[in-house]
């Protein structure tokens, strides 16, 4: 059964379930700045994905050759992780393949979360270890979606914004969930802020692949801010539900869905990561609170 293990600093209050090593809560002076899973919008509050991110053609992918039916976010997200450390300021949370897990993903593997929080910021760490004996390829990724508004005002008075100017052609998602970068959603010049919009996202997320900047903020009218450092990610994306949630989820990704100019075999996506037999790497974003 899933439990909910506390971790809080002076400034902050945060909650994570071994369902997924997901988020449940991030307080700050009493304030909730986490999407709280309301069903109506959205269930989920902050997955955690590996070995995929988004969606594969059909459902379906290849490894070494073979067809595996895969998930869309990978196989952890609703896993059942163990406690292996927890203390009043940190918590980590692991998982390992199983014989479940091998008949989609077949490779043998270590997969553990960290979260920390000091004064107003969290970490959220991630480690891959290749447990096998063969060559690992995967993707992962983190999904936490924020209260929007949290302080104040009403969803369209709330933006976007990234440290530096960005120029780039952001990508469409089609009906099978997949990336496609020849029918580009949205083109951005010398742009450091994007005032929310629910329109903005009926076609889905917002995906900004090779920024310069390597940190976003989710900013209020008045200034308070959720800032994200992803600086270990290729790519940040931004969503919300089509149905006018009120949320934004701010998504740091090493890797995406399959494009639809890729093939089928995992090796051609983008930005795949390898991992070979006993290696390990870790990947961390961090969450700052402001004002």
């Amino acid at each position: 059964m899933a439990e909910n293990l506390s971790i809080r600093s002076d400034e902050m209050s945060v909650k994570v379930s071994t369902d997924g090593a997901q988020l449940m809560s991030v307080e700050k002076n009493g304030t909730e700045y986490l999407w709280q899973g309301d069903p109506a919008y959205w269930a989920d509050r902050a997955p955690v994905l590996f070995p995929a991110v988004g969606a594969v053609r059909n459902g379906r992918t290849i490894f070494e050759g073979k067809y595996y039916d895969l998930t869309k976010h990978g196989l952890v997200r609703h896993a059942e992780f163990a406690v292996r450390e927890h203390t009043a300021g940190s918590v980590t949370l692991g998982v390992t393949d199983s014989e479940e897990s091998l008949l989609k993903y077949p490779y043998h593997f270590d997969f553990s979360v960290k979260y920390e929080v000091k004064e107003n910021v969290l970490s959220c760490e991630m480690t891959a270890v290749n447990t096998g004996s063969r060559k690992m390829p995967y993707i992962l990724g983190g999904h936490p979606a924020f209260n929007v508004p949290f302080a104040g005002g009403k969803f369209e008075d709330y933006a976007v914004r990234f440290e530096k100017p960005e120029t780039m052609s952001l990508p469409s998602i089609n009906a099978d969930m997949l990336i496609d970068h020849s029918q580009p959603l949205m083109k951005i010049e010398n742009l450091s802020e994007i005032k929310l919009s629910h329109d903005l996202f009926l076609n889905d997320a917002l995906i900004f692949d090779g920024t310069d900047s390597k940190k976003i903020s989710l900013v209020s009218p008045d200034g308070k801010s959720i800032e994200m450092d992803y600086s270990d990610f290729a790519i940040i994306a931004v969503w919300s539900s089509r149905n006018g949630g009120p949320f934004a989820a701010l998504e740091p990704w090493v890797g995406c869905a399959t494009c639809t100019d890729e093939d089928d075999d995992f090796l051609s996506k983008r930005y795949v990561q390898i991992l070979e037999p006993g290696e390990k790497k870790s990947y961390a974003f961090t969450v700052r609170i402001n004002g």
